[in-house]
This record gives structure tokens, sequence and C-alpha cells, in this order.
């Protein structure tokens, strides 16, 4: 039995989503958002005319080498000047190209049809579709949309208010620290097509939806954002910067923050003294200090620790954060990183703040840091001064 996707009214929103994406890819959106349907024969398509050499003059002769235009039309291309034959050869490239797109649209018409004949429940069909409108011979897609939309009681206004409600309850879903992101951000796209289509002003431009995200975002991607707006803000000052373009980038950051936290320890296995030890993987040229033991014949090395663990409570060496020494580096103890720990008594001077700044955002291993610890932040597990 067919599922239909459109059988009353409380389906027109998942229906509008699908048939959306249908009209994108059979690329016939421009048919069907007319404001007026009464405006479809004109500007769809005409089919092109074959061009021919019987629309030229036949040639004749005009002293012993010369030809000239006469005045009958030309049976044959031999008959024509070389003048009009390239013109014809011109003709013919233009028509079928033109061929092709009426083509195009033409199969992109009646897939449409076919579609809302098997996706829509038969009672709308009779009544909005071909038999009512003789659509069989007009084929006025934009028409058969305009009466399911009124037969399903819904205007542009109640699109509207639907689509900037739903808008904005997928914002405050982002709220949620434990989140399934994949499903959040496919969501957060089929709202967003929704709105653009309802003309939802906060969804139109992407410096203001993507200005939404940022006041939404910043608890759970607060480093993505940032390091996002800057990399993109060309693109987002202009309106170039797409929903779609978000959400790859959002898509592979939520991978990479799944993967630190399921992975947060991550040692490398190095050859120890008298056994393997850990070492961290992305640090191999740290500051040694001599060995108590005098006997060793290797010198125990001192590294430190990226998870704030308690052999790197007091010990000094360089923070990946800020690449300064400083007591328990690489936690959120690095007063550059985390101004909001530091002591009153601690001024942070604007160079310091810059280079910060630029590290994060060109060097991902800070990122990457940066974002658990400001994860452990939220979740109370960060460390203090």
């Amino acid at each position: 039995m067919t599922k239909y996707i459109l059988n009353g009214p409380k389906d027109w929103e998942e229906f509008e989503q699908r048939f959306g994406l249908k009209i994108t890819a059979e690329r016939v959106a421009h048919l069907v958002e007319l404001a007026n349907p009464a405006d479809f024969p004109t500007v769809r398509l005409t089919k092109p005319e074959r061009p021919t050499h019987s629309n030229y003059l036949a040639k004749v002769p005009s002293g012993q080498t010369r030809f000239v235009r006469g005045e009958q039309p030309a049976s044959t291309p031999s008959e024509l000047l070389p003048e009009d034959h390239e013109a014809l050869k011109a003709e013919w490239q233009s028509f079928r190209y033109d061929e092709t797109a009426y083509k195009e649209e033409n199969d992109g018409i009646r897939n449409i049809i076919n579609w809302l004949n098997d996706k829509v429940a038969p009672h709308y069909v009779k009544t909005c579709g071909p038999e009512k409108t003789g659509l069989a011979a007009s084929e006025n897609i934009a028409e058969f949309y305009f009466n399911l939309k009124q037969a399903c009681g819904t205007d542009d206004f109640v699109q509207y208010e639907r689509a900037r409600k739903r808008y904005f309850e997928v914002l405050k879903e982002s709220s949620n620290p434990k989140g399934d992101w994949e499903a959040w951000i496919a969501t957060w796209e089929q709202v967003m097509q929704t709105a653009k289509r309802a003309t939802v002003a906060e969804a139109l431009h992407s410096m203001s939806w993507f200005s939404d995200l940022v006041r939404h975002l910043k608890t759970q991607f607060q480093v993505f954002m940032s390091v996002e707006q800057s990399q993109q803000r060309t693109a987002i000052t202009n309106g170039t910067y797409s929903p779609a373009m978000f959400a790859a980038h959002f898509r592979q950051e939520a991978i990479n923050t799944l993967l630190a936290t399921e992975r947060p320890h991550a040692r490398v296995v190095g050859k120890g003294s008298f056994g393997p030890t850990f070492q961290a993987s992305n640090r191999p040229n740290q500051k040694r200090t001599e060995s108590p033991n005098p006997y060793s014949r290797e010198q125990g090395g001192k590294r430190a620790k990226t998870d704030g663990s308690s052999e790197a409570q007091g010990q000094e060496d360089t923070c990946i954060l800020c690449d300064r020494m400083h007591p328990r580096p690489n936690t959120s103890s690095c007063w550059i990183a985390f101004p909001e720990n530091k002591p009153p008594r601690i001024k942070i001077f604007d160079n310091q703040t810059e280079a910060w700044e630029r590290r994060l955002k060109e060097n991902k291993e800070v990122r990457d840091l940066y974002s658990r610890l400001k994860s452990q932040e939220s979740r109370g597990e960060g460390s203090s001064n």
C-alpha cells in the first residue's frame, strides 16, 4: 500500500520540505514558487523552432566569379552564401542548447506531476490536480501546488509563523549539552530551508542566522564558533556563507569533539629504562631533568600533562595553550586561556591576549585542548588555582 506524504493539513510541513527538495532537484523551483500561478505559461520555456536553410535566400551568380542572394528560398544548404551558411551553423548551435534546456525543463515538470500524483492522497489530487484545473493540457504545477496549499488551509502568513517558531525552537534545542549533534544539525538544515522559503527574516542573511548560532552554541562550541566566525568573516558579511557550509564544518567539529571526549588521556607508548612508559604524542621535545637514581642508565623525563592529573599539579613546564612556563600547564590554570581563573592582582596584557587568540586560530592542537578543558569546566571538572 502506498504511503502518501500529504493526507491532510497536519502533514503540510513535512510535505512542503520534501516537495521543496524535489522541485530543486528537478530544477523547476522557479516555476512553482510564482506569486501568480497564471504566469506559468509565460515563465516556462517554449519549444524552440528548428532552423532550416529555407529561411535563407539561395545564391545566384553575379558575373563570372561572384554570387549574391537571389529572391527564392534555398532548397539545399549548398545554395547558401558562405556568410549565410555560417549564420545557419550558429543558429543550429543555439537551437541545440535551447532544445536541451526545454527538454530538461519539460521532463522536470512531468516528473513533478507524477510525484504529486504518487505522494498526495487521491482526494486532493482529484480536487486540486488535472481533473479540476486541466493540468493534463497546461501542466501548470504552480497552480497544482497553490490549490493544495489552499485545500490544506494554509497561507503565506501561517507558513511564516510556523517556520519562525520552529526556527527558534531548534536553536533552543542546541542548549542541551548531551544532545545528539548529528540529529540536531540535520534538523537545523531542514528548518533553515523551510524558513528561507517562508522568508523568515532571521534566516535570509548569513549575518543574522550565524549570530543566532553563536549565541546558542557558545557554551558547547565556543572555540569552534570563534574560529569559524574569524575564518569565514568575509563570506558571512557578504551573504555567500550558506547553511550547508556551516553544517559541513559543524559535523566535522562534532566528530572531533566526540573523539576527544572518548579518548582524553591518549598516550603514545615509548621505550623507558626498565620497561615501557607513556609519553605525550604531541610534545616530543620536552626538557628533561636528572633522574634521582644515579645508577640509572637514562635520565628520567618530566613532561607537562594535558589532563590536569595529580602528577602535573606542582610542575612547571611549557604550556601548549600559552607557550609559556607556569605551574600546572595545559590545564584551566592557564590564566591566558582562562582569564576568569586568574587572581585579581594578576594583569593580562593586550599582546598576551592577541598572541593567545592567534594560537587558538592557527593551531589545531591548541583548539582541541582548549575545547576539552572548557567542556571539563562546564561539567565542574576543571582545575582551580
